[in-house]
């Protein structure tokens, strides 16, 4: 639905957002794939699995496409929705993590890469 979302409000700010969420989710299946296959489940059903949930994202593009074209202020909700979302991720899953890795240089390191993910968010948010 963002990448959907961000291509009705501006080109570049869809292939913005589709760089990041690719750069995000090619990590994230493959993870999802290594934990299925590796608490006993077969390769194929798990590649099955994993195929059947990302069809749910095609389902909401095409269901943000659909009301992105009859009402207009779907793009304007689900952009700082989406924003928010990767914002919370970043919260909620990557600050403490920093506190269970050892040495300042890591958590200096995560803190700078956090920091340029929101940075890149308010420069594209700035191209429109």
């Amino acid at each position: 639905m963002v990448v959907a979302a961000a291509y009705t409000a501006d080109t570049t700010v869809g292939v913005t957002t589709t760089l990041a969420v690719v750069l995000h989710e090619i990590p994230q299946e493959v993870g999802d794939l290594a934990v299925l296959v590796y608490s006993g489940m077969s390769i194929r059903r798990a590649v099955l699995l994993n195929l059947l949930s990302a069809l749910t994202a095609m389902t909401g593009a095409l269901a943000t496409l659909i009301l992105g074209r009859r009402f207009e202020g779907v793009t304007v909700v689900l952009l700082p929705v989406a924003a928010g979302a990767f914002v919370y991720v970043a919260a909620a899953d990557l600050i403490p993590e920093l506190r269970r890795q050892p040495g300042r240089a890591a958590s200096l390191r995560q803190a700078a890469l956090i920091l340029l993910g929101l940075g890149l968010m308010a420069a594209t948010a700035g191209l429109e």
